[in-house]
């Protein structure tokens, strides 16, 4: 009895505690504008101000219009004192209308319009096609009729011929046309796939609070959303060798939420928005085993010397998955992974845009689609790739309000132009090349919060090239290449007479010699550094010896040469140096190394 009576009473708590979640309150519904988003490398933070009326008791606010691809555990909502918070969800609203931009709204309409012409001329086809068979099954009737006169017979040909023509014709101009309706649908429903255009349905948060009393606050809401992000891009513009360079920080953001940011406050932050609220703990710091090195310079390596980095860093784009997830849509082997596109190859992407207008044997490949293919553009997804940060999180306020449509492209914003010191000179390695190229040394550039990526380099305002800053330096100077000067002329040319061989016993002794020649035909002087090098053993028995360097520097354990001259305007100088190889007579050994190229040639 008495268990029974206990589930009873059990029984009778949890239908009253169902009672009390499923009973429906107040509902405030708020469609709140967007008032700023803070931009992470990945991801966005999103925050929504409203007011709202609240009476005493509980309530259901509901915000519509949200991202379906926010973090629902990162919502969190305020309304100040007085204001308790119960809970917080989040659910897909299907039923909501969707009101389509005017520009997607036009294209619907376009499409809907060459449907109806593609049908119309399908038709007019379809009534000649009928009419030829017609016409070749009662040819055929009266040509096995052999009471047939030969007039009528005549006359029968012939005018078959003449209908059969013209039907033949009307046949074509309609093929023509209707491939041109479906090419011209097909461009329109790529416009389409270019700006996003598929209404995706939007998430409605809703906030149960209960209010101390009736009355009118200013309520925020707040989230983390994915498929959003930016990247560091970098102008740099120098030229002028009395004057400093300025570097001009840009972001390349991108949105691909669901929902457009229109006239928004912005911010960048190189943040983790998903960061754990566990506490950190320390690991072995192991110098042997790290991948920290000198050689990250734009231009520039460890040893002092100069080398164009043309590569970017390596890149593991499996370790920057945070956001890989279905939900956030960034499924990095979803685009195509080579600029190689040919239509054929991509016919997954032409059924995709046509989707049920699509018919096999149709020709869609316009020039439109050409274009959108080799471009890559706009790639369904937004791929991922492992970047250099600071120690230090660092974020921008940008000053200016911005808008950043949803439709996966870059938009360009700005986040500070720095005018930095620089020191000027040239540098030239005559051995592979006899053009001076102009470089410029920035100091004090790691105060900048800059972090990796893209630099775009000017010469006086002339696009010299595209490189990449990789903020894992272990230097205070950044070298960049500002390219070659004609106006100084460097040549390097082997000393007649003074290469030779000779012979003393069982060895045998190779002796070369060369000359460089620098001009500098500026009406400004320069200081230029000449480079070249000498060949180095570590075979006993095979001796290398530097006759004469003419006040190069040289470092004997790798057989670097290097000049550094200052040259007043038209002034011109002489470098010489030679060296000797001691070997076996019986060895052969190449002394002497010259440029060698590799090119494609015809094959006749």
């Amino acid at each position: 009895m008495i268990k029974n009576c206990l589930k009873l009473a059990v029984g009778l708590f949890f239908l009253a505690q169902s009672a009390v979640y499923a009973q429906t309150y107040p509902e405030i519904k708020v469609a709140a504008p967007i008032e700023a988003v803070k931009i992470y490398i990945q991801g966005a933070e999103v925050l929504h101000k409203q007011s709202l009326n609240l009476t005493q008791g509980r309530q259901t606010v509901i915000f519509n219009g949200i991202s379906p691809k926010l973090y629902e555990q990162t919502v969190q909502f305020s309304a100040g004192a007085g204001v308790k918070i119960l809970s917080v969800t989040s659910q897909t609203n299907f039923l909501a209308p969707k009101n389509p931009p005017a520009n997607i709204k036009a294209l619907d309409d376009s499409v809907a319009l060459v449907k109806k012409r593609i049908a119309e001329l399908n038709d007019e086809l379809q009534a000649y096609n009928q009419e030829r068979a017609v016409l070749q099954a009662n040819y055929n009737t009266k040509g096995n009729d052999k009471d047939l006169s030969l007039e009528n017979l005549k006359n029968s040909a012939d005018f078959f011929r003449e209908r059969m023509l013209n039907i033949n014709k009307q046949v074509t101009r309609l093929t023509g046309l209707i491939e041109e309706q479906n090419k011209r649908l097909f461009d329109i429903k790529l416009q389409l796939y270019e700006w996003n255009a598929s209404q995706i349905s939007l998430t409605d948060v809703l906030v149960v609070l209960e209010a101390d009393k009736a009355k009118t606050v200013s309520a925020e809401l707040k989230y983390i959303v994915g498929d959003a992000g930016w990247a560091a891009i970098y102008d740099l513009y120098a030229g002028e060798v009395e004057k400093p360079i300025n570097l001009m920080y840009r972001a390349q953001a991108y949105n691909n939420t669901g929902v457009n940011w229109n006239e928004v406050k912005l911010a960048l932050s190189t943040a983790d928005p998903l960061e754990s609220a566990t506490q950190p703990t320390l690991a072995v710091w192991n110098l042997n085993n790290t991948d920290y090195s000198l050689n990250n310079n734009i231009y520039g390596n460890a040893n002092g010397g100069y080398a164009p980095q043309q590569k970017q860093m390596m890149l593991n784009d499996n370790s920057a998955v945070r956001f890989n997830d279905s939900k956030r849509g960034m499924n990095m082997n979803a685009a195509p992974a080579t600029d190689e596109i040919v239509y054929n190859q991509n016919m997954g992407y032409v059924q995709q845009i046509m989707g049920d207008d699509f018919q096999n044997g149709n020709d869609y490949n316009t020039a439109k689609f050409q274009e959108w293919a080799m471009k890559k553009k706009p790639e369904p997804t937004v791929g991922l790739t492992t970047i250099e940060l600071p120690e230090m999180n660092a974020e921008f306020d940008i000053p200016q309000k911005y808008t950043i449509p949803c439709d996966r492209k870059p938009y360009s914003i700005e986040i500070a132009s720095h005018s930095l010191p620089a020191q000027y000179n040239y540098l030239c390695i005559p051995k592979i090349n006899n053009n001076a190229y102009l470089i410029a040394r920035i100091l004090d550039w790691e105060e900048l919060n800059l972090i990796s990526g893209s630099v775009n380099i000017y010469n006086n305002n002339k696009y010299i090239a595209q490189s990449f800053l990789n903020i894992n330096n272990l230097t205070d100077t950044l070298y960049v290449s500002l390219g070659k000067d004609q106006n100084v002329v460097v040549k390097r040319t082997k000393i007649k007479n003074s290469s030779k061989k000779s012979f003393m016993g069982n060895q045998k002794k190779a002796s070369l010699a060369y000359e460089i020649s620098i001009k500098n035909n500026k009406s400004t002087p320069i200081e230029i550094e000449i480079q070249d090098q000498i060949p180095i053993s570590d075979d006993k028995d095979v001796v290398v010896t530097l006759e004469e360097k003419t006040n190069a520097e040289f470092e004997p354990t790798k057989g670097f040469l290097a000049w550094r001259l200052n040259l007043a305007a038209s002034e011109a100088k002489t470098l010489t140096f030679s060296y000797s190889v001691k070997y076996p007579r019986e060895r052969i050994i190449k002394v002497e190394m010259g440029r060698q190229r590799k090119m494609a040639a015809p094959k006749f």
